[in-house]
């Protein structure tokens, strides 16, 4: 979590989208997170976002983390979408 923290922790939940995630993804996959921290931070993100939007009624779509997870998968970076 504290990659979470340091990379994205300043960064408004608006401004959460897709390609920063998908940005976020790719270093850390750099430095070496497999698929499973990769998916576990992305949910996270997700759960986040929801709660936000659903208790705090901030205009934010969870959506973003979901597409930045397929992007991911489909980038190769080591899981594979359930169904895929």
């Amino acid at each position: 979590m504290a990659s979470l923290k340091t990379e994205l922790g300043s960064v408004k939940l608006p401004a959460l989208n897709r390609e920063r995630l998908i940005e976020f993804g790719r270093k850390r996959a750099k430095q070496g997170a497999g698929a499973a921290t990769l998916s576990i931070d992305l949910s996270f993100i997700r759960t986040i976002i929801t709660h936000a939007a659903a208790v705090h009624g901030i205009e934010v779509s969870a959506e973003e983390a979901g597409l930045a997870r397929v992007a991911l998968s489909h980038l190769n970076f080591g899981w594979k979408e359930q169904g895929a």
